[in-house]
């Protein structure tokens, strides 16, 4: 049970963070932006959690990321689960308000959730044996690409006029994020995996 605590819990977090909009917004439409909005940064956070555990662990040795990193899979598991939540939401919220979404951002964000769907099916010992060097491409590829996805969406955010503050931490976070990769990537250059 202990190993799908993760799945649980970001299936949880991203129906929570629903309850939070709806409990916040003034009518429906707003009721359902709000939860687009706070699943996809809930959904954020736990994907940071799974794009950074490796590099962290490379670069501190730290013991108390061994259970986790062990567990990798189940948190972007659950992380997918927290931006499934969010993608219900988010076309919800599209829906009630009839607000148009422009091609791009359908084009990419279409994209990232094809990406993401291409990650949870693969991710079990069925696909990484059948898959070969072609799995460690995929995830690696996958990972990155929903990387850029939030971090362009957050610089979109900072480049409207009255940016929210949030907007500023997150795209600093995501920034740190790949701060931290290229670090672990480059401590971790001829080293024997440790995990």
């Amino acid at each position: 049970m202990g190993e799908h605590r993760p799945i649980i819990l970001g299936g949880a977090i991203g129906l929570l963070a629903c309850v939070a909009g709806f409990m916040l917004g003034a009518d429906a439409i707003e009721d359902w932006q709000l939860a687009a909005r706070y699943t996809a940064r809930v959904a954020f956070l736990l994907f940071l959690c799974v794009y950074c555990m490796g590099p962290a662990f490379r670069l501190t040795q730290s013991p108390s990321l061994r259970a986790p990193l062990r567990n990798r899979r189940a948190w972007g598991l659950g992380f997918a689960l927290a931006h499934g939540v969010h993608l219900a939401a988010l076309v919800t919220f599209l829906i009630v308000s009839g607000r148009p979404t422009s091609p791009i951002t359908l084009l990419l964000g279409g994209l990232g959730y094809v990406v993401l769907l291409a990650l949870v099916l693969t991710s079990n010992d069925a696909a990484v044996k059948r898959l070969g060097a072609r799995w460690k491409t995929l995830h690696r590829f996958g990972v990155h690409y929903l990387w850029l996805i939030f971090t362009l969406t957050y610089l979109g955010r900072i480049a409207e006029p009255n940016p929210s503050s949030q907007s500023y931490v997150l795209f600093a976070l995501a920034l740190g994020a790949a701060a931290l990769r290229l670090a672990g990537f480059v401590k971790g250059r001829g080293q024997p995996k440790a995990v």
